[in-house]
């Protein structure tokens, strides 16, 4: 039935007027998703009574034929559509016609600057003579001399002043000619690449006018997040640019269209999985030749998928006007039209500005860093619909670094590094009277010391988490005995110490961390 219903539709079109409508369609939406874009262009015109095709022009060659949706208003119905590549390459595009008459334009102005310039040469060459001849025929008076020598200097300069500027005009003519002789080549490159076309089989009862929407779905085209973090002060809110990189790649260019960026991925598919029965045996080894013909096997089952019709059922234009919402997914309007040239560089597009509550805390691990880390920590910043990406940082209007916002975090909490802060300081030095190594029985007791200085330089107070460990036993013959850290919160599993601390302004602490570990003697101890 497939068949019979492709073979109607191509027959239907072979079988219509031969003055076929061609229209250009303008690009005039777009919706781009993360790795695909949906395309709404429009055309309008007037169809004749009875069945007609109108065939539209300046369709993305890259488009999913079986997305095409087609509506709009007048007295006819839609029959069908298809979409065909037209490889005639015959059409012109308006870029190349300006660039074939610049072309033109500069090689004219090139063959008059070549004439005036052999005028000026010919006529140094005619002075010349009349000088030579003058000089032996004028008679030997100074200021008949003087008056032919006055002439003679005055014309030649001027002529050799044009034939310089001619010069220079002319390789500057010479450089345009390149530059446009390697955009028309690199134009040439793409010509044999297939035009789009989508024809549509229209019926009508009379001679109407008619206005169509299209739309389709491309590939070669998607958008990905950019952030930038701005903080002023730890007092101040911190401002996010939310922005997109956009491109694409569909072989047309998008002039000032109204753009529209969507969270959701067609590709992913929203077809949720199945969980089927987890089946446990014993792995029994087949000999080869079984194996061999289970794939033969297999292979023999594996059918093509059939192809979907070419043809849409019959409808009415009323039909064909829909309004689809999509609540599992996020879309940003862009209210200004934007132009996305084709060849796949990126266009930065604003999408909104956001300024955030937060809290700031600074965090340090003196065993590793003698500087302090500021980190903000934003809370409710899942509502403003962020995707997975990049941030640049700027704390106090300099760049600090790059972050990451991650889309596995499942905390109303995100937080961010924002960089070093050279104004709170540290110093981790071991205590010499405390840490000693002795000889106890057929034990070894190994005492270690750690003080810690925290200067704050600021000349506000601030909050501070600070860490630092203790080793852990993974040996029951090793133990760690004594363990000191007044102040400090102890992970028992991973060793590890966490002070939270308040710090006023030129405030100076200091810590201790003392413990012992036990050890059989004539045994090597490691990560101690």
């Amino acid at each position: 039935m497939k068949k019979l219903l492709t073979f109607y539709f191509l027959y239907s079109i072979s079988s219509f007027a031969a003055d076929d409508i061609r229209i250009q369609a303008n690009i005039s939406k777009v919706k781009v998703f993360q790795n695909q874009a949906q395309i709404t262009s429009f055309i309008k015109g007037i169809i004749p009574a009875g069945n007609s095709i109108i065939i539209v022009e300046n369709v993305s060659p890259s488009l999913d034929p079986q997305s095409i949706q087609i509506g709009g208003k007048g007295d006819l119905i839609l029959m069908g559509n298809k979409y065909l590549n037209n490889y005639s390459g015959t059409a012109v595009s308006p870029k190349m016609k300006v660039l074939n008459d610049s072309l033109r334009l500069i090689n004219d102005e090139l063959r008059l600057i070549s004439f005036n310039q052999e005028a000026f040469e010919r006529e140094k060459d005619l002075l010349k003579a009349n000088y030579s001849t003058a000089s032996t025929t004028i008679a030997n008076t100074s200021d008949k001399v003087k008056a032919m020598a006055d002439f003679f200097r005055i014309r030649m300069a001027d002529i050799n002043s044009n034939i310089i500027k001619n010069e220079r005009a002319a390789n500057n003519f010479k450089e345009k000619i390149v530059k446009i002789q390697a955009q028309i080549a690199e134009m040439n490159e793409k010509k044999n690449q297939p035009v789009g076309e989508i024809w549509v089989n229209v019926s009508s009862k009379t001679r109407t006018n008619f206005e169509l929407e299209i739309t389709y779905i491309v590939g070669g085209a998607g958008w990905s997040p950019v952030y930038d973090i701005r903080v002023k002060d730890t007092k101040s809110p911190i401002a996010l640019s939310y922005k997109a990189n956009v491109w694409q790649q569909t072989g047309l260019d998008w002039n000032n269209v109204q753009l529209s960026l969507s969270t959701s991925n067609p590709s992913q598919g929203g077809q949720k999985p199945e969980l089927y029965p987890q089946m446990v045996d014993i792995y029994r080894p087949q000999p080869a030749s079984v194996y061999k013909n289970r794939v033969m096997d297999s292979a023999v089952r594996i059918e093509a998928m059939p192809s979907a019709p070419s043809m849409e059922e019959a409808v009415s234009m009323a039909d064909m006007v829909t309004i689809t919402e999509n609540t599992l997914a996020v879309s940003f309007e862009i209210i200004l039209p934007y132009t996305i040239p084709n060849g796949g560089k990126p266009e930065l597009v604003d999408i909104q500005n956001e300024n955030f509550s937060a809290n700031f805390i600074h965090f340090g691990i003196p065993k590793y860093d003698t500087d302090a880390f500021l980190t903000a920590n934003i809370i409710g910043w899942e509502q403003y619909n962020l995707l997975p990406g990049k941030a640049n940082v700027y704390f106090e209007g300099a760049f600090v670094g790059e972050t990451y916002i991650a889309d596995n975090t499942v905390s109303d909490t995100l937080n961010l590094s924002l960089g070093r802060d050279k104004k709170i300081n540290f110093k981790r030095e071991i205590i010499k009277d405390f840490s000693a190594k002795k000889t106890i029985g057929a034990n070894i007791r190994e005492s270690k010391a750690f003080r810690i200085t925290i200067r704050n330089t600021k000349k506000e107070n601030v909050d501070l988490i600070l860490e630092d460990q203790i080793p852990v036993s993974k040996n029951s013959e090793i133990e760690v005995l004594d363990a000191d850290f007044k102040g400090a919160e102890l992970n028992a599993e991973t060793g590890k110490l966490t002070w939270k601390l308040n710090l006023k302004s030129n405030e100076t602490k200091i810590l201790e961390v003392k413990y012992t570990v036990k050890y059989p003697k004539g045994k090597t101890i490691v990560g101690l």
